[in-house]
């Protein structure tokens, strides 16, 4: 075939319930039944998408010119707290992922970890691990990310419920359109690395029936190389960092002597809180995209569409005592964004990519948008409209404990403490409180570990206007320490804190995670102690419990609002959160992620409509620093920013 002047269609396309071989040459061409094969790719996060527009985003990322779907399978957004895994519940029945992908003609490339990034809260892994000391050694260093007897045997655990329940019948010797399996992400980011992990991670699958190749993804060619880390049989060469480039393709070819190509190739970038703009690619990635394509090179893009942090699933980057939280809309300037419409990079990339391929590629339709809103269809909710609960008043702190411990601990105490039916994902609100030793004027309070995002009462009264973090950016300063006076004996001190999700990225950031408090609270040079504590993680269980009356809030506490929204016709819409500060919103139960209004640069949240009712549908908002509730009102669109 000739690469600069296609004049055939005979790359290879996915037939389901046929087999196929996929392999390189000595050269590292890619081969599907030995004929030449180039893959394009749009990465897609299930976890962040209904799964009701599943069918739909994949539709949209093979009308882009994709014939392959990449994806991060995320292991904490699966595992239950007894230690089983839910690969059944609608948002999480992964095998019908990939059989719609199948059913589209793509092929998949599954990326199940353990670790995985992806700005996703602990990088994917279960952040129980922070606090169960079997994850330790004997100097309470974490253990993970290597091959540690206790990780990896939960791992084996993992990889074993994946093995049966998804993947076994879904590979290309079975007539499946799993084409890779990814070991691990970006290891030589952690450090120091294990030489021996990667190979051990292949065994585990091979030992599981798993027959097929893998593929590793580095940021850099020669990452594994020099790092001393042999690459495992079998095994492709991705890159994330060098894959917009076709040199470090080559490179990694010769380096390692097997096929290689662009895991990442970014046409935006991570958003994160207090940042002005979401970053966007347009004609410099189509230039990219051309490139590519017309040198033969496979790539992915990363992300295809991007979806929704919804719930507590963001992630964090820097340390949790310099955090730089990632926003809730994943958009990340991908060509389909966040309510799968096309983005202003789109066609570009479709043209590119058409234009340079070594072979015609298909042109497939795009799928019919999925209804959304007008602007004002839906008529605004004024704040008399809202019901009230003072949250302060409905939390009781029950766990006692000499110092404070961290939200994973308290997580990991509480469902020891319980059936594993009721257990709870460590993310949430906790509430730690003590008595206070001293009473009288110019107290300061201090932290060994200062909390990245909290609020201080004293006697049920909040003690300053500031908030408490570890953030800085733009208008967002660090707040570490507070001074309190006229402080009456017996006076009781509570820390409440609405942390943000863990590190996903970084060797040292990663090992020393942990949020909410932990260390010493220090009150004018005396270490307090006898603490209580506990978590309130926003349950639609605990919520039903609320006595909500018209009362409205009368001082800046941490408190719920709920109003009821009538709607004849269920569709998307993004809920404006301009007139509050920081909280969550959950509707019908859904927990729609994280507002920050004056950190920006989002300030609507996603509402899928098929999380709505034809009739009345329950809004209940958790305000955490305002002391009076908002509006609010929706609209067709996330009015999010773009830096092109």
């Amino acid at each position: 075939m000739d690469r600069q002047n296609p004049t055939d269609d005979t790359n290879p396309t996915f037939i389901p319930g046929n087999k196929y071989v996929l392999s390189w040459d000595s050269a590292g061409n890619w081969m599907i039944n030995g004929k030449s094969f180039q893959f394009f790719g749009g990465e897609i996060h299930p976890s962040r998408v209904p799964s009701q527009y599943w069918d739909h985003r994949i539709k949209m990322i093979k009308a882009l010119g994709c014939n392959t779907i990449s994806l991060y399978l995320m292991w904490n957004f699966h595992e239950l707290p007894d230690g089983a895994f839910d690969f059944s519940s609608s948002d999480k029945n992964i095998a019908h992922f990939i059989d719609l992908c199948a059913t589209n003609n793509m092929w998949v490339l599954l990326r199940p970890g353990p670790y995985s990034c992806a700005e996703w809260d602990f990088g994917g892994l279960p952040p129980r691990m922070l606090a169960d000391p079997q994850f330790h050694d004997s100097s309470d260093k974490l253990q993970i990310r290597g091959n540690f007897p206790n990780y990896m045997s939960a791992v084996l655990k993992w990889n074993t419920a994946l093995y049966e329940r998804v993947i076994k019948g879904r590979t290309l010797t079975s007539g499946g359109p799993i084409m890779l399996i990814a070991l691990e992400n970006e290891y030589t980011s952690w450090g120091p690395d294990d030489p021996a992990h990667p190979t051990a991670l292949a065994a585990q699958w091979v030992s599981l029936g798993y027959t097929e190749k893998f593929c590793v993804c580095e940021g850099w060619a020669n990452a594994f190389k020099n790092n001393h880390i042999p690459l495992p049989t079998n095994t492709a060469y991705g890159l994330t960092a060098e894959g917009n480039s076709v040199s470090h393709h080559n490179e990694a070819k010769q380096y390692y002597q097997v096929a290689s190509f662009g895991a990442e190739c970014y046409p935006g970038w991570i958003c994160h809180w207090t940042e002005e703009k979401q970053t966007i690619y347009i004609d410099t990635f189509a230039d990219i995209v051309a490139r590519l394509a017309k040198a033969g090179c496979s790539f992915v893009i990363y992300v295809g569409h991007g979806g929704t942090n919804f719930g507590f699933t963001a992630g964090s980057n820097g340390k949790s005592t310099s955090s730089v939280p990632v926003i809730t809309s994943y958009d990340y300037g991908a060509p389909v964004s966040e309510n799968g419409r096309q983005n202003a990079n789109f066609q570009v990339i479709k043209t590119a990519y058409a234009k340079n391929a070594s072979y015609i590629v298909p042109s497939n339709p795009i799928p019919a948008s999925i209804p959304s809103i007008t602007d004002g269809e839906i008529s605004p909710i004024s704040n008399s409209q809202f019901v009230f609960s003072d949250f302060l008043s409905n939390v009781i702190p029950t766990i006692p404990n000499p110092i404070p411990q961290t939200i994973e601990w308290i997580a990991l105490t509480l469902n020891s403490q319980q059936p594993a039916s009721t257990g709870i994902y460590p993310a949430g609100i906790t509430v730690y409180q003590t008595e206070l030793p001293k009473s009288g004027y110019d107290l300061s309070v201090e932290f060994n570990r200062p909390p990245d995002f909290a609020l201080a009462f004293l006697n049920g009264v909040r003690v300053t206007s500031d908030v408490l973090t570890t953030v800085k950016g733009g208008k967002i300063s660090p707040v570490t320490s507070f001074k309190i006076d006229d402080v009456p004996p017996n006076s009781i001190l509570q820390i409440v804190c609405m942390s943000f999700g863990r590190a996903n990225y970084g060797g040292d950031e990663m090992r020393t995670d942990g949020r909410g408090l932990s260390g010493n609270v220090i009150l004018n040079g005396d270490v307090l102690t006898n603490w209580k504590m506990t978590l309130y993680p926003l349950l639609a269980s605990q919520l039903a419990k609320l006595p909500f009356g018209i009362n409205k809030p009368t001082s800046p506490r941490p408190f719920f609002a709920k109003a009821i929204l009538t709607i004849d016709i269920p569709k998307d819409m993004y809920i404006d959160m301009s007139s509050w500060g920081t909280g969550y919103v959950l509707v019908n139960g859904h927990n729609l992620g994280r507002y920050w209004t004056l950190a920006g640069p989002q300030t609507r949240l996603y509402c899928p409509g098929v999380w709505l009712n034809s009739g009345s549908n329950t809004i209940i908002i958790f305000e955490f620093t305002q002391a009076t509730a908002g509006t609010l009102s929706f609209f067709s669109s996330s009015n999010l920013p773009y830096n092109h």
